[in-house]
C-alpha cells in the first residue's frame, strides 16, 4: 500500500511539473536615474509610477542605482549618496529609495533588476560633478586620455559624452568596484543585477604608465615609443593611423573588461543573483572603442566572417578568445535604432538580433532586445519580444511619463504576445 501511496504522490508531482505554468518572458522598462529627485520624492508617487508600469502590461522593471555621474541612490559605505542634481534643491530622503521600488514591485508581481554604470564617477557635462572631483583619495585612478594634442587626465575633458572612468587595469579601482558591487547584493538581494558601463569611454583611454606596463607584460616585449606604437594621428580626431601594436593593443585592452566582468560575475553568483550585460548592438564599433567583447569564445567563426566582410582592422586573429558571454546569464541588446526590419540594413533591429545571436553562440547566456523612442513601438516590441530568448526592455519610462504614451505602450505590448 505504502509503494502505491508513493506511486500516486511521484505521479502528481510529474504532472504538476508538466503542467505548470512556464515563466513569462520578459516586458520591461528602465526607470533611470536622471531627474527622478522631483519626479519621485515619496514612496507614493514610486507606487504610482509602479501601478502605471503594471497596468499597462509590464512585468520587470531595470532600475538604475548608481548613475554616471557616480552617486549612490542608497545609503554607502563607498559611494557618496544622491543629495544634489543639476537644477535640483538639496535632497535628504528619509526612506530608502531602492528598497522602496524593490519592495512595491514585488506587491504588483514586477521583477527588478538593479543597474549600476560600473566604472563612472563623474561627469565634467554636469557641473562638472561627481565623486571625481569631490573625492581626491581617487586621485591617480582615472583613465588618462590619448589625444592629437598628447596625454591628459579624463576628468579634464569637457567633451559632450566623455565622462569619469575609473582605469580598470588598476587593482584598487577592482576592490572597490567588487567592494560596492557586493555592499548592493548583500543590502538588497537582488534576483538580477546588471553591468552598464563596464568598458572605456573610448579608444582614447586608457593610455596611463599603468596600462603601459600591463601591456608590455602581456606581449612580452617593451613599448619603444608609447603610445605612437598603437596608433598616430592623421588630420583629425577620428582619423586613426595604426602603429606596430595596434591590434594587440585592443586585444589586450578587451581582455582587461572581461577579466572585470568574470571577477564581478563571480561575485553576484556568489549571491545568487543573475548577471546581466547591456550594449549597444554595434558590436563592431565597441570592440576598438570601449572594449567590450560580449561575444562567445564560441564565435570566432562568425567574427571572422564579420572581419572579413567588413574589414574591422583592429581585431585580432586572437581576438574571440576575449570574448566574456559564459560569464554572463543575460545580454542586453541595446538596439537603439530607428528602422526595425532589413536584413541588408546594419541599422536594423533585425540585423542587430540575427548578428548578436551568432556572437552569443554556445555561450547560455539569453538575449533580451532593448529599444527606444526611435523606432516604432508596436512593430520593435513585437518583433523583440517574438524573435528573442529572453524578452524586450524599453529605455526608458520617462517617455510615456513625459508625453503619456501609456495607452500606445499597452497596445504594444498586447500586440507582442498575442501574436
Amino acid at each position: 500500500m505504502e509503494r502505491i501511496l508513493t506511486a500516486i504522490a511521484l505521479a502528481l508531482v510529474m504532472v504538476s511539473a508538466c503542467t505548470e505554468t512556464p515563466k513569462e518572458k520578459e516586458i520591461g522598462v528602465y526607470v533611470p536615474s536622471d531627474g527622478n529627485l522631483d519626479r519621485y520624492p515619496t514612496p507614493e508617487a514610486v507606487s504610482g509610477l509602479l501601478d502605471s508600469i503594471a497596468s499597462v502590461g509590464f512585468n520587470s522593471i531595470v532600475l538604475d542605482v548608481k548613475p554616471v555621474v557616480g552617486y549612490a541612490y542608497y545609503e554607502s559605505k563607498y559611494l557618496e549618496p544622491i543629495r544634489h542634481a543639476r537644477g535640483y534643491d538639496p535632497v535628504k530622503r528619509d526612506w530608502d529609495y531602492v528598497e522602496t521600488f524593490m519592495k512595491e514591485a514585488g506587491k504588483r508581481g514586477i521583477d527588478v533588476t538593479l543597474s549600476v554604470c560600473t566604472l563612472t564617477l563623474g561627469a565634467s557635462q554636469l557641473g562638472p560633478d561627481g565623486p571625481a572631483y569631490s573625492d581626491s583619495t581617487k586621485n591617480g585612478w582615472f583613465c588618462v586620455q590619448y589625444l592629437p594634442e598628447g596625454l591628459s587626465d579624463i576628468r579634464d575633458s569637457r567633451e559632450e559624452g566623455v565622462f569619469c572612468f575609473l582605469n580598470p587595469v588598476l587593482p584598487e579601482v577592482r576592490e572597490f568596484v567588487k567592494a560596492y558591487v557586493t555592499e548592493i547584493l548583500e543590502k538588497y538581494h537582488p534576483k538580477s543585477f546588471s553591468l552598464d558601463y563596464c568598458r572605456y569611454n573610448n579608444l582614447h583611454s586608457d593610455f596611463s604608465e599603468a596600462s603601459r606596463r600591463a601591456f608590455e607584460e602581456y606581449i612580452g616585449e617593451p613599448v619603444e615609443n608609447f603610445p605612437e606604437d598603437i596608433f598616430t594621428y592623421g588630420e583629425h580626431a577620428w582619423d586613426i593611423i595604426p602603429g606596430k601594436h595596434y591590434q594587440k593593443w585592443f586585444e589586450w585592452r578587451t581582455g582587461v573588461i572581461s577579466s572585470l566582468v568574470e571577477e564581478l560575475s563571480d561575485i553576484i553568483h556568489s549571491h545568487g543573483a543573475k548577471v546581466r550585460f547591456w550594449s549597444p548592438s554595434w558590436w563592431h564599433a565597441v570592440q576598438r572603442n570601449s572594449g567590450q567583447n560580449w561575444a562567445s569564445p564560441d564565435a570566432a567563426d562568425f567574427i571572422a566572417e564579420e572581419v572579413a566582410r567588413h574589414g574591422y582592422d583592429y581585431i585580432s586573429p586572437d581576438y574571440a578568445k576575449t570574448g566574456f558571454a559564459k560569464c554572463i546569464d543575460e545580454f542586453e541588446l541595446g538596439a537603439y535604432l530607428p528602422h526595425v526590419y532589413g536584413m541588408e540594413d546594419l541599422e536594423s533591429m533585425e540585423y542587430a538580433v540575427y548578428r548578436a545571436k551568432n556572437l552569443l553562440k554556445g555561450s547560455g547566456a539569453k538575449l533580451i532586445g532593448t529599444f527606444a523612442w526611435e523606432a516604432d513601438m508596436c512593430d520593435a516590441m513585437d518583433f523583440m519580444y517574438n524573435n528573442t530568448e529572453g524578452g524586450v526592455t524599453y529605455f526608458a519610462v520617462d517617455t510615456f511619463v513625459k508625453r503619456n504614451l501609456w495607452g500606445e505602450a499597452r497596445k504594444a505590448i498586447e500586440r507582442a504576445k498575442n501574436k
